[in-house]
């Protein structure tokens, strides 16, 4: 599904909220996704996170509209390799942002976007509810010694 940069611009821009309280371990594996309201959309939106099992500073974090359009989405792990659409070649950390055309093929070094310490999930998960307009009162992240 497609839709036009500026509908998706103001999906982005748009402020959204966790339906419900959420708590995650940031010391566990996990693998969640939460519906996210707006007062202009309604429940249209979806966060997803996930944490790798075997190494925890590999994961995701996505952003959707429509259960299929992601807007936002940002890899985690220092060995990905992603080639975009024009042969360009990003390493490592990145995000994929929404692009008419393109959908979510295209990416970016996640420290062009604020991600200064990216296998730090939470800051990470922070700076990503910060770009995509998330609300995150409802949404708790812990770390268990």
């Amino acid at each position: 599904m497609d839709i036009e940069q500026v509908k998706a611009d103001e999906y982005m821009q748009v402020s959204k909220k966790f339906r419900r309280q959420r708590t995650i371990n940031l010391n566990q594996p996990f693998e969640i996704t939460e519906v996210l309201y707006s007062d202009l959309h309604g429940d249209i939106f979806k966060f997803d996170a996930r944490q790798g099992n075997i190494e925890l500073s590999i994961g995701t974090l996505n952003n959707r509209a429509h259960d299929c359009i992601v807007l936002a989405r940002l890899c985690i792990g220092k060995d990905k390799i992603h080639k975009n659409p024009d042969g360009t070649k990003v390493i490592g950390h990145h995000i994929h942002l929404y692009k008419e055309g393109f959908g979510d093929k295209i990416v970016y070094p996640a420290e062009d976007y604020g991600f200064e310490e990216p296998e730090n999930f939470l800051k990470s998960i922070k700076r990503f509810c910060e770009l995509c307009n998330i609300d995150i009162t409802k949404f708790t992240m812990q770390r268990l010694i």
